[in-house]
């Protein structure tokens, strides 16, 4: 009996003494989990605390960078708002010093010059018109593509004197003419400059003419007081042809072609 007792004591005493081993496994075990947890959130929150710190220093250099921008912006601005107003200044000084030749342009007497010149395109001096007939003729040589076509080509060069048409308004466009006097109701002459046109080639003809404003004014009240109307393609006088630029540079005109 006694042995059986003590048997069953130390195998109880054993239990317990497994039993406890295992409790302090486990309690070493979640010792062990919490530690490595707290490890790992400890890791998290300096992962956190960096990447927060990276972005705030990002976002500062990247706000400078937009202030440095935004400063260079506005010195920009600013060079271009002091660009502006000094062409600004010099378009109102520019309209300053052409507004005279502007009102003059539109003044009574340089309509009735404009209309009398652009009626009578044979006030264009031979002159010009011989100076471009031989430009043409030459262009007309450069390209052409064979000898056999020396012939037709000398032939084509003939007729084209006698061919050439000018006009003063340019496919329905508001045509050119620019008188250059800015007294115009006292001085005795004014220069003009027009461009007339060639029909075929479309060439252009810079034309420079002295208008004898005296004998002009004579005449109109000579017509006036006799109510006399201009009849015909009577050529008009008082205009003067004095230069012309076919395209290659201005040319004085030596004869007027009238």
């Amino acid at each position: 009996m006694e042995r059986a007792g003590g048997m069953c004591y130390n195998a109880i005493r054993y239990n317990s003494k497994e039993k406890e081993c295992g409790m302090r496994f486990q309690e070493e075990l979640i010792s062990k989990i919490m530690t490595y947890f707290t490890v790992i959130l400890l890791l998290g929150i300096l992962v956190f605390e960096a990447w927060s710190l990276q972005r705030e220093r990002t976002s500062r250099r990247e706000a400078q960078e937009s202030a440095a921008s935004a400063l260079d912006m506005l010195d920009e601005m600013t060079s271009q708002n002091a660009r502006l107003e000094e062409e600004n200044e010099a378009l109102h000084e520019r309209l300053e010093e052409w507004e005279p030749y502007l009102s003059l342009a539109e003044s009574e007497e340089m309509v009735s010059l404009k209309r009398e010149l652009f009626s009578h395109p044979a006030l264009i001096p031979d002159q010009a018109v011989e100076a471009l007939t031989e430009e043409l003729a030459q262009e007309r040589a450069e390209e052409q593509e064979s000898p056999a076509e020396e012939s037709q080509t000398a032939a084509e060069e003939e007729e084209t004197e006698s061919e050439l048409v000018f006009e003063f308004h340019k496919d329905g466009g508001e045509p050119v003419f620019f008188p250059l006097s800015t007294q115009v109701v006292d001085a005795d002459n004014c220069l003009i400059y027009t461009v007339a046109y060639e029909k075929t080639s479309g060439r252009k003809l810079g034309l420079l003419y002295e208008v004898d404003l005296d004998w002009i004014r004579e005449e109109s009240s000579a017509q006036k007081s006799f109510e006399e109307e201009a009849a015909g393609p009577e050529i008009p006088g008082g205009w003067i042809c004095v230069a012309y630029n076919t395209g290659s540079g201005w040319n004085g005109v030596e004869e007027n072609g009238d």
